[in-house]
């Protein structure tokens, strides 16, 4: 039965039988030579019986082993080629139905073993070009794209491939019609050349028949025609033809083809190739033309004798490539001289006309003159090549042939390239990827000689040191977070997903890492060599050089303006993706704001007014809620009442308005904006995300995270709880990625997310806010500031007048720059507002230009504060992006925690309020001193820690005369009788007056020892741990704040005297300060735990006390006291002739109304309608001292609820100065003090107290002990209950209140006396009337200056002794003085 023809693809048809047999003939030899071929590989591969896909080659390190076995795997796939295409033409054309004989069975196999040969070769070339090129610099960099390209391939099955193929001729169908036609007319020849060699062998047969050829012998296997080789050039030069297309290099109008017959034209796309016929018919009037057949020499010459010359027909046109798929020369060009339109309809919002940016609202693409055309195109070419050459350096099959060749012809000549290799760079060709784009258009600004990139300093962790973490380090008495509470961190899904991917520990060593090579090595956790930078690497490919760090070098505006033509279809989203840092990214951001790109969907990006002017200021906004915003969303409806016929109801509905944004990470002006923002608590609420670790740095309060939330039902409204519909939180973070639309390929920037305080508001009060505070960040000061951020891309722009379109700057061109023209003194600058809800008009506010309100921009008050909040400014200090917003050490404090290290060690290391003093400004608050561990042996342990008991014997130490005595404990053994501990004392070589002192506090009741085990004691111990954590912080908080002139310089001296003091007491142990303490210890009955606070107590004081000679001996050059000889701590007559220049401690209450005059008067003026319309004079004043205060601790922002209005004013003792104070007037009536609380302003004068003491005692001293406090508060803390009470708004609207209690507060003055007293109380029966207290000072009475030392150092134990938080000032004290002194100092030291 004669087969059924079933082809129905473009393969040439078989028109005769000689030509069939040869099919037949040639398939089944090259068959047979693969058997052959296969039965005798090289050694290398027949050595072992593995399977060629498990060959990896790796061992293989000579170049002539890698040359064979190479040549017999290329032979291998060479010979499976032919024999599948042999195949798959013979059983598309004899094999109909589904009767294959088996022929599909064999075919899979020998595909299969084409499949493993194409892996194991591409494996074989991989190991050649490691042989070859290891010592290439660019060969590591070629391996890893290669091993990318390699994975994709792998992923990607040969079936898709094949698939994809056929869609790409599908798609290019115009495109590859001519060589169509070409095949058809071969495929003509090709049957009159079979028909004729059929005649020639019938003519010979018959001759020989007759006996005319006797002698010669048939040549039929030469005669006879194989079509293999012609169909896989056909294809292999079909794809060629789709390269050059996409290159541009062979333009198919310019081709030139060969006269063909009208009834031999191609068909339509639409049609089917003819099919095959058994015997071409012939004809005598038209002769067809002949072309030259793949038939042997003889058969050639025979058919050249028969031929007959055929007349040439004209030459049909060709068809044009599918223009929707390859841009030709001619329509790019086309496009870049006319532009092409686009909707700015898409842009929702406000578009102004008439500014710098948009001088015309325009609908189509920037055009470019004709010589910019042109050489724009000329480098698209180039860029073409380029990207071809990048494809290629993938391919690992193809490199070697791209190494050798010189251009890319000669690359596409090389026998080596075959056709598979060549459909892969078709597909990839056809549809590239924008990376691939970039890089290509990267590449083409390269120059051999390129200089390095300076390196940019990334984003992240990687240059942090990495802190050892102590085993104990772990946060406690952390505030417990609610069900619903935002998160410390969060992290897109897809990045979530990666981190989880990783395991809860990552990605854990293997054990040989972790014991080293050797093992037992040390194990190094150091840079790797990844994190070393990159240097430049290049590599020639077809000619051209290509680099390998596309990713990570910034690309140039030219680059991006190719990439921008080129990826027609892209918008500014991909090239987004694209860039290597923020820096690249805002450069291409304002390129696209001023229209520098002729794409039409890069256009979009600059978006509505309010898009445009944020993002000219690195504030890039990717949603806003304008369209509708809070104000129109927001309704409140209530309906019936008490006396209406219905039951009252109601139903309410409220909305913020929200800004989503990104700001540059690491930069001085995103930590100033953010700060800003933090401190308009009164206006919005702020949360920012690092968007390298997902850390939350700034948080707002878990209530006011609301965005939509309504109430309904009956009754009244404030009767009923929200419902809160949407919030700040994890899946409002995911819906918010949904609606951005671009992701960033770097970590250097942070999230912020902006909001209403208030609901109902119009979106413009947002947007007006964060806008100024923008200015502020970026320090503007007039109009023309606003574009210093992007001044280095300006500069280098110029917008043609004519056309308005924006280019860049020639070298050696003399036009005027963008930034130019905005610093023209013509320019003007008009401050406008919103007419209306709608947002759509706008009306001006002042009619003259350049004139904008007084806070608007950066102003001298903005600078004085800058400097306070941000003072590493001053010093180019480096920022810690994990600091931001971590202004406050109280603050950080309370959402932070503190470590378990802490709680374990530092209540064991007898912390107390001193150290915390010390320790205030350094490294560790856990450190311990020198001198601490001379208190361990001073008189804590062996007395009072271990009471002596029967049986314990006393060791004098006399070994070392120069070194410290120390009294030892040790356990008696053996027969050491039992024996008085009195007795032994009165026995040692110590003082009668030490002896006396010590036996005192012996003779005391020994305390009953506590169990460490029990939890009631655990618990005290917890308590004591935290009231010195707080004291710790407080402390540090505090002094931080004191604005007072020399403030730290003082305290710190103060402490090193102190420290000094300790450890000249220390210097041996019969001393005075030793007796006093012990002394003290029995009469005060000090508990064991306390006797550090003691001792630092009288090392505060002693040196002031000159009886024994200590103070003498103190200030020796040689002693510890030397450095502080000539202080004026201790020059009390020179210290008390210059009082401080601070404001009184006077409150509200106490302030006389002259006071208040000129506030008021101020106020009444006309023309102020509020505190901002103040003079300036008087922010600058407060502004830096409400900076010091917010910055420290001491204050926080809060809502826009406030009690007091801060204002700038004088006091007599300063009548030139203006300085902080609170307007709490309408507060004085409503302070009422408990009866508990004195007013200390009741106290009799400290001066009459003590000259009526001296009359009396004639050898009387005095102290006066001041505690200590800021200028502006006391150290006292203010109850969550309170707050409110010390809320107060400065002169630009931010609302503040204090944590502790402020001096302007009504009574502050009972407050502190109310502290002070407290102090004493519990010791009133020790002190009794020696001691007087008035508001923050105490008047201690000594009949003699012995008694005085007792009773101040007594006093000075029991104000700095636990919760150790008050502190005795020595810089506003006076110590064992006469009351001659006391009568000379100046009114204002002792009020």
């Amino acid at each position: 039965m004669e087969k059924q023809n079933t082809n129905t693809t473009s393969t040439p048809a078989i028109g005769a039988n000689g030509a069939v047999g040869g099919l037949y003939r040639g398939y089944k030899s090259r068959n047979a030579r693969l058997d052959r071929l296969i039965s005798t590989p090289p050694p290398y591969l027949s050595n072992t019986k593995k399977g060629l896909s498990t060959y990896t080659f790796k061992d293989i390190t000579s170049l002539p082993l890698l040359t064979e076995v190479h040549s017999h795997l290329f032979l291998k796939l060479q010979l499976l080629d032919r024999v599948i295409r042999a195949r798959k033409l013979h059983n598309s054309r004899f094999y109909a139905w589904d009767m294959d004989y088996g022929h599909a069975k064999y075919l899979d196999y020998l595909q299969g073993m084409r499949s493993s040969t194409v892996a194991a070769l591409e494996r074989l070339e991989r190991r050649s070009a490691e042989v070859v090129y290891k010592d290439e610099k660019w060969w590591g960099w070629v391996r890893g794209v290669q091993d990318e390209e390699g994975e994709s391939r792998k992923e990607e099955k040969e079936g898709k491939r094949v698939r994809a193929e056929a869609a790409m001729f599908r798609r290019h169908w115009k495109a590859a019609e001519s060589r169509m036609r070409d095949i058809k007319r071969k495929e003509e020849a090709r049957r009159q050349d079979a028909y004729l060699d059929m005649v020639y062998r019938q003519r010979m047969e018959e001759r020989r028949q007759k006996g005319e050829m006797e002698g010669e012998d048939g040549e039929d296997s030469d005669m006879e025609w194989d079509p293999i080789e012609d169909v896989l050039e056909d294809n292999r030069g079909s794809y060629i033809d789709l390269i050059q297309s996409f290159l541009w290099m062979a333009v198919l109008e310019d081709k030139v083809e060969e006269p063909i017959q009208a009834e031999t034209a191609s068909p339509t796309p639409t049609e089917t190739p003819p099919t095959p016929v058994e015997e071409p018919q012939t004809t005598t009037s038209t002769p067809q033309p002949i072309k030259p057949s793949h038939s042997s020499k003889k058969a050639k010459a025979k058919k050249k004798k028969s031929q007959t010359p055929a007349k040439k027909l004209e030459s049909e046109p060709p068809q044009e490539p599918d223009k929707s798929l390859i841009e030709s020369k001619a329509e790019m060009h086309l496009r870049l001289t006319q532009g092409v339109d686009f909707e700015s309809d898409k842009i929702k919002g406000m578009l102004i006309a008439g500014t710098l940016e948009n001088p015309v609202i325009t609908t189509k693409t920037i055009t470019f003159p004709e010589d910019e055309t042109n050489r724009l195109i000329s480098e698209i070419a180039e860029i073409k090549h380029l990207l071809f050459c990048r494809l290629v350096l993938g391919h690992a099959a193809l490199l070697p042939a791209a190494l050798r060749a010189s251009s890319l012809e000669d690359f596409l000549a090389d026998e080596e390239v075959t056709a598979s290799a060549l459909r892969d760079l078709c597909l990839k060709m056809e549809n590239p990827g924008l990376q691939e784009i970039r890089d290509a258009c990267a590449d083409l600004f390269r120059a051999d000689e390129e200089p390095e990139e300076e390196d940019v300093e990334m984003a992240g962790n990687g240059d942090e040191e990495v802190e050892d973490v102590h085993p104990y380090d772990k946060e406690i008495f952390k505030p417990k977070k609610k069900k619903d509470a935002l998160p410390d961190k969060w992290l897109p899904k897809g990045k979530q997903n990666a981190k989880q991917a990783a395991g809860p520990m990552g990605d854990m060593p293997s054990l040989e890492e972790l014991m080293g090579a050797e093992g037992g090595g040390a194990i190094n956790f150091g840079k790797t060599r990844d994190d070393a930078p990159r240097k430049k690497i290049r590599v020639k490919i077809c000619g051209r050089s290509i680099w390998n760090y596309p990713s990570d070098k910034a690309m140039n505006r030219g680059g991006w303006l190719h990439f921008c033509i080129l990826a027609k279809d892209s918008n500014l989203h991909d090239a987004v993706a694209l860039c290597r840092h923020w820096d690249e990214f805002f450069e291409l951001n304002i390129l696209a704001i001023w229209g520098y790109f002729p794409g039409k969907n890069w256009a979009e990006w600059a978006g509505n007014r309010y898009r445009q002017q944020m993002l000219q200021h690195g504030f890039i906004m990717y949603f806003e809620t304008h369209e509708p915003d809070a104000m129109q969303l927001t309704v409140h409806h209530q309906q019936g009442g008490r006396r209406g016929p219905s039951r009252r109801s109601h139903m309410a509905f409220e909305a913020r308005n929200w800004i989503c944004a990104h700001i540059k990470r690491d930069d001085q002006a995103s930590r100033r904006l953010v700060q800003y923002l933090s401190m308009h608590r009164h206006s919005l609420l702020i949360l920012v995300r690092d968007a390298e670790t997902g850390n939350l740095v700034i948080k707002p309060p878990e209530d006011e995270r609301w965005l939509f939330r309504q109430k309904s039902g009956l009754g009244r409204a404030a009767k009923n709880e929200w419902n809160v519909i949407k919030s700040v939180g994890p899946q409002f973070f995911e819906e918010m990625e949904k609606y951005r639309g671009w992701n960033f390929s770097f970590k250097e920037y942070y999230d912020v997310y902006v909001w209403d305080l208030e609901p109902g508001e119009c979106f413009a009060v947002l947007y007006n806010t964060v806008q100024e505070m923008i200015f502020k960040a970026l320090r503007c000061r007039k109009g023309a500031d606003m574009y210093n951020l992007s001044a280095p891309v300006l500069k280098t722009l110029h917008t043609d007048k004519v056309t308005n379109r924006v280019r860049d700057i020639k070298p050696g061109e003399d036009v005027t720059s963008i930034y130019d023209d905005i610093n023209n003194e013509k320019t003007q600058f008009f401050y406008g507002k919103i007419e209306d809800d709608t947002g759509l008009k706008v009306h001006r506010v002042y009619d003259k230009a350049n004139v904008f309100p007084r806070n608007l921009f950066y102003n001298q008050a903005d600078v004085l504060e800058d400097a306070v909040l941000f003072p590493e400014e001053l010093i180019a200090g480096k920022l810690n992006p994990k600091d931001l917003g971590k202004i406050s050490p109280l603050k950080v404090w309370e959402d932070e925690g503190f470590s378990l290290r802490k709680f374990i060690e530092g209540w064991e290391s007898d912390y107390s309020g001193e150290d915390s003093e010390e320790d205030w400004g350094t490294d560790s608050e856990f450190d311990d001193d020198d001198d601490d561990d001379d208190d361990d042996g001073e008189s804590g342990d062996y007395v009072l820690d271990h009471e002596l008991e029967d049986g314990d014997v006393l060791s004098d130490d006399e070994g070392d005369e120069d070194e410290d005595k120390e009294m030892v404990p040790a356990r008696a053994t053996g027969q050491v009788p039992r024996i008085d501990p009195v007795k032994i004392i009165k026995k040692l070589n110590y003082s009668k007056e030490l002896q006396e002192a010590m036996a005192k506090t012996m003779s005391r009741p020994k305390p009953k020892k506590k169990d460490p085990s029990d939890p009631r004691v655990m618990e005290e111990q917890f308590m004591t741990f935290l009231d010195k954590e707080k004291a710790r912080i407080f402390k540090e908080v505090w002094h931080k704040a004191d604005t007072e002139p020399h403030a730290q310089t003082h305290y710190i001296e103060m402490l090193e005297m102190s420290r000094a003091s300790r450890k000249f007491n220390h210097r041996n142990y019969d001393n005075p300060a030793t007796v006093l303490a012990f002394n003290l210890l029995a009469d005060m009955e000090v508990d064991a735990t306390d006797a550090k606070d003691l001792h630092r107590a009288i090392a505060k004081i002693s040196p002031f006390f000159h009886y024994h000679n200590i103070s003498k001996d103190f200030f020796a050059p040689d002693a510890p006291g030397a450095p502080f000889k000539e202080s004026l701590i201790f020059n009390q007559v020179e210290r008390a002739r210059v009082y401080p220049d601070v404001r009184s401690h006077r409150s509200n209450k106490m302030q006389p109304d002259v006071f208040w005059e000129e506030f008021d008067r101020e106020m009444c003026e006309e023309g102020v309608n509020g505190v901002e319309d103040l003079p300036a004079d008087r922010d600058l004043a407060i502004r830096p001292i409400i900076a010091q205060l917010y910055k420290s601790g001491i204050i926080r922002s809060r809502d826009a609820h406030f009690e007091g209005q801060a204002i700038a004013a004088t006091e007599p003792h300063r009548p030139q100065t203006y300085d902080f104070f609170i307007d709490w007037r309408q507060n004085i009536s409503t302070v009422i003090m408990p009866p508990s609380v004195k007013n200390p302003h009741l106290v009799p004068l400290l001066k009459t107290t003590a000259r009526k003491f001296a009359s009396r005692h004639p050898a009387a001293r005095f102290s006066v002990l001041t505690l200590w406090s800021a200028p502006y508060f006391y150290p006292l803390m203010v109850g969550p209950q309170n707050r409110d009470g010390t809320s107060f708004r400065d002169l630009v609207g931010r609302t503040y209140n204090f944590m502790f209690v402020p001096k302007c507060m009504p009574c502050s003055e009972w407050s502190i006396h109310r502290a002070a007293s407290l102090r004493l109380e519990p010791w009133m029966e020790f002190f009794k009337d020696r001691v007087v207290v008035r508001r923050d000072k105490y008047l201690v009475m000594g009949k003699d200056e012995k008694d005085l030392e007792r009773l101040t150092a007594a006093v000075a134990f029991v104000v700095q002794m636990r919760p150790w938080r008050l502190e005795v000032d020595l810089w506003k004290s006076w110590v064992n003085v006469d009351v001659g002194f006391l009568e000379g100092l100046d009114d204002k030291w002792l009020v």
